[in-house]
């Protein structure tokens, strides 16, 4: 901060370059300079004009400004149509484009609509522009200012209107099925039984279920999409987020070893409340797996008795199914909800350890152990945050 002037006195404040009477006065002979050279233009224009008509072919030079003018006048009359706006105020005008939709029909669509007049030549400037061979199907939403170069460059452009819904990662089907119901306006319940439906996986995409393949993604959909199209969609997704991870791994994994990547990263998702420990969780099954050592994953149990409102007891443990993987070695025989990209490259690309177990210690971490003594002594350390009956989540 500078110093004050020992005097006491106030600087002298710097004059601005202009006061606002000078700008206004400037602002005014450049708006008359300007107005006189439009006028001068257009008298030069019309002189050519009256020229022209008199006498329009005395001579090439004559003939050429004939037409230069009247070309001219039509392109001016023609841009003003162009770019004028029907103002819609509040009101929005949905059109929807149907796949057996004519551009005539479209065309008629628009007028009744009041968006647009003189439709002999929107039509003549759509097939100009290719636009009234291909049509984008969908809804197309006006509101506020709306011009023909404004509803073809939308028609152009398939800006149709559009819904998004966001899939987090580790959910069941019945899970994500509530939130496509409610994207989809379709009853949760026929949607499972979609996802379920053995004969529609396997023709389509060559899996019993879809359980494991509806991958965590945020997705955009123009309105009026079917719901196969969305399951589609996010199947796809799923093998291509599982290609891309095993491109990452070296070597790469063999194209058979995806479905098991899938199951085991599924869990690996279930487990790990702290992202950071996805790789330590997935060494600690893939060397129980090469010992022939059960999983002895919780999640699985939840899984297969469909057990999510209360906590596991030991009771549980013992109960035989084919995702008991306390009881039971290996892999369960499908994913237990649809895990995402991290958790899929958890699954490729273990950390190296020599972890055997792990056990929640209550912040939603684990402590990894390798042999049965730590792992006892690890539980013990966190009993104490636990209630009855062992249990990991």
């Amino acid at each position: 901060m500078a110093a004050a002037d020992s005097s006491g006195a106030r600087p002298a404040r710097k004059r601005n370059r202009y006061v606002w009477h000078e700008y206004l006065m400037y602002a005014l002979v450049t708006t008359g300079l300007l107005a006189l050279g439009a006028v001068s233009l257009l008298f030069m224009l019309i002189g050519t004009l009256v020229t022209t008509v008199i006498n329009p072919f005395k001579s090439i030079k004559h003939a050429a400004g004939a037409a230069l003018v009247v070309v001219a006048f039509v392109l001016g009359l023609f841009a003003l149509w162009y770019t004028d706006e029907t103002d819609l105020g509040d009101r929005q005008v949905s059109i929807r484009v149907e796949a057996d939709m004519s551009f005539a029909e479209l065309t008629g669509k628009l007028l009744g609509e009041g968006l647009i007049d003189y439709p002999a030549l929107f039509k003549l400037t759509a097939r100009i522009q290719g636009l009234d061979r291909r049509l984008w199907v969908g809804r197309y939403d006006f509101s506020g200012g709306v011009s023909p170069k404004s509803i073809l460059r939308d028609l152009r452009e398939g800006n149709v209107a559009t819904f998004s819904f966001t899939v987090p990662e580790g959910l069941r089907i019945a899970q994500t099925a509530g939130i496509l119901s409610a994207a989809f306006e379709v009853d949760s319940a026929l949607i499972v039984t979609r996802c379920y439906d053995t004969s529609m996986a396997l023709a389509r995409y060559g899996l019993p279920d879809l359980e494991g393949y509806l991958y965590p993604e945020t997705y955009v959909f123009p309105v009026g999409a079917e719901l196969d199209e969305a399951l589609k969609k996010m199947v796809v997704s799923a093998k291509e987020a599982l290609e891309e991870a095993r491109q990452k791994t070296n070597p790469p994994d063999p194209a058979h070893a995806l479905g098991d990547a899938i199951i085991l990263a599924s869990i690996i998702e279930a487990e790990a409340a702290d992202g950071d420990e996805r790789r330590t969780i997935s060494s600690v099954y893939h060397n129980r797996l090469r010992r022939g050592m059960p999983l002895q994953a919780d999640p699985t149990i939840r899984f297969g008795l469909n057990l999510y409102h209360r906590r596991l007891f030991y009771k549980d443990l013992d109960k035989d199914h084919p995702y008991n993987t306390y009881r039971r070695t290996g892999l369960t025989p499908g994913p237990i909800n649809s895990p995402g990209m991290a958790a899929i490259e958890a699954a490729l690309n273990p950390e190296s350890t020599e972890y055997l177990y792990f056990v929640a210690d209550g912040t939603g971490k684990h402590i990894f152990s390798r042999t049965v003594s730590e792992h006892n002594r690890a539980k013990q350390a966190t009993r104490a945050d636990r209630r009855r009956g062992f249990r990991r989540q």
